[in-house]
């Protein structure tokens, strides 16, 4: 009788520490998700704050350059005041890039941007984006030149979205070129597109080519140089291009040029 007494005061004494361990389990589970909720509430307005300064901070910006801009082409300054007003415009034009590129970070972190996919022909956006962009190149001297597909390459993507990675790219290429051409290809690998983009620039080392697509990375010791930017320019391609269902990559020797592949499933 008294060996029973014994066990079962040991059963109880294991019944009770269990459920003292499950009620402790149970308030970290509750404070585990206070916490969650807090933090997640905190992002959210964090996100909601950064969104909206860039709002507010490109409006004047886009303001300030386009008065630069109207003192720049006035009969009224003589020489050194419209260079003033030049670099005014200048800097006004590099602020509105640090709002975009900042305002951009903030829409993909938040996961707030939203991909919209559509039948598009790819020599249709290679063509506009080339375009816009043969008055840059020619400033610095460069060519772009383009080898359009000898057939039409369709793929189901959003326009828009493709239409920025590639304009960042080939901008990128312009920026660090500093004579020769860059050419744009593309052409269908199986069920797949890639489009290369090929340049005669800095090139980059296989080091920096580890970090080339990281957040705040400016490789090839461009620190040192007067190329502005934020370092921002590769990483958000490299988050757009995944939203696309596609990947990118790079090909590079210091030195030589720099190859830049996106591949897109068809």
């Amino acid at each position: 009788m008294l060996a029973r007494q014994q066990q079962s005061y040991l059963g109880l004494t294991g019944i009770f520490l269990f459920l003292i361990g499950l009620a402790y389990w149970l308030n970290r589970q509750v404070q585990w998700e206070k916490q969650h909720s807090i933090l997640a509430k905190q992002l959210a307005d964090r996100d909601l704050f950064s969104q909206m300064v860039a709002h507010e901070f490109r409006a004047p910006l886009t303001a300030i350059k386009g008065y630069a801009s109207f003192l720049e082409e006035s009969n009224d300054l003589d020489t050194e005041n419209r260079r003033f007003a030049s670099n005014i415009r200048i800097s006004a034009e590099r602020l509105v890039l640090l709002v975009s590129d900042f305002l951009e970070v903030a829409r993909l972190q938040s996961g707030k941007l939203k991909i919209k996919s559509e039948p598009v022909d790819i020599h249709t956006v290679l063509t506009a984006v080339i375009e816009n962009l043969q008055i840059t190149a020619k400033n610095k001297g460069l060519r772009l030149i383009y080898r359009a597909p000898e057939q039409p390459l369709i793929v189901t993507t959003d326009s828009g979205r493709l239409t920025q990675v590639i304009t960042n790219v080939i901008s990128n290429s312009i920026k660090y070129t500093e004579s020769g051409a860059i050419e744009i290809e593309c052409k269908k690998e199986l069920r797949k597109l890639s489009i290369r983009i090929k340049d005669s620039g800095i090139g980059i080392s296989a080091e920096d080519q580890k970090k080339l697509f990281a957040p705040f990375q400016r490789v090839g010791g461009v620190d040192s140089t007067a190329t502005t930017g934020t370092g921002l320019g590769m990483w958000i391609t490299k988050q757009l291009v995944t939203l696309l269902g596609g990947e990118i990559g790079v090909e590079s020797i210091k030195g030589v040029g720099t190859h830049v592949v996106i591949t897109l499933n068809e």
